[in-house]
């Protein structure tokens, strides 16, 4: 069973509750392989009344047709925006700045109707852990003017400025995922936003090599030599024999034929999946 549920989830959803007030939009991301699973059930009242930008990235490992289906199907409010991007490849940000523009004109326009003068939107980005929040900043930051940051409104918040239309809080907002549903820990879990030395490995790694099976994808079955007969007792065999994975003598170390397949299900060496 995974039981995960941090000590300090109160006290950051209240810090990120006092900074959104600061900022005009959100960047929200999530995980284009669990596109459900990887939404903190608090985003909604922490932004509400604010745009906010749904980031769903590592699109690259995800299976794009069925998460698209996935998106299409849902209710997206007006004021939300969503993009699915793959943060590591060149241009990977491309539609995420065509947002950021339609969302900057919206607000040129309110506030040159109140007689105000334009500046840049100031906006933090939001999401759980390795949903890869410090990678999209980066790459955003090599838009950017060259330029320091600057003090915010609030003391101890800083502004960098990315473009003359955007300017990012220097820290991402963390949201801890809350566990109310076991296959959602699990998907999570398999992805990597818990970590592995909290997780039960073997059990999460029993639940992926399940759905790796259903799907029967080549690359899995390559990537270990299966020839898709096998029961999971017989997978980890062969994965543990190949690999030179052994407790002592004969004798398989499970956990460590568990890490190999999550490690190589996040690096999507085993196919590209959508789990939700």
């Amino acid at each position: 069973m995974i039981n995960w549920y941090p000590g300090h989830m109160f006290k950051t959803k209240k810090a990120l509750l006092a900074q959104v007030k600061l900022v005009d939009v959100v960047l929200e991301i999530r995980d284009a392989r669990i596109p459900l699973s990887s939404k903190n059930p608090d985003i909604e009242e922490i932004c509400k009344n604010k745009p906010r930008i749904v980031l769903f990235n590592k699109k690259d490992l995800a299976d794009v047709e069925k998460t698209e289906e996935i998106l299409k199907k849902l209710p997206w409010p007006e004021g939300v925006y969503y993009c699915l991007v793959e943060s590591k490849a060149t241009g990977g940000l491309k539609e995420v700045w065509n947002i950021i523009e339609k969302v900057y004109g919206q607000y040129k326009e309110k506030w040159s109707g109140k007689g105000l003068r334009p500046r840049p939107l100031r906006g933090m980005v939001v999401g759980i852990p390795n949903v890869g929040k410090s990678t999209i900043i980066n790459r955003l930051l090599k838009r950017s003017v060259k330029t320091g940051a600057k003090p915010g409104v609030t003391r101890g918040v800083q502004w960098i400025k990315l473009s003359d239309k955007l300017e990012l809080m220097d820290t991402p907002g963390v949201l801890w995922p809350k566990l109310g549903d076991m296959e959602v820990g699990l998907k999570l879990g398999a992805t990597g936003s818990i970590s592995d030395e909290v997780l039960p490995v073997i059990e999460v790694a029993n639940w992926l090599l399940k759905i790796l099976c259903t799907y029967r994808k080549p690359e899995f079955f390559n990537r270990f030599n299966l020839n898709g007969s096998e029961n999971l007792n017989e997978i980890y065999e062969k994965i543990g024999r190949r690999r030179g994975l052994f407790l002592r003598g004969e004798e398989i170390d499970y956990q460590k034929v568990a890490l190999v397949i999550l490690k190589e299900f996040r690096q999507g060496l085993l196919g590209k999946y959508t789990l939700d």
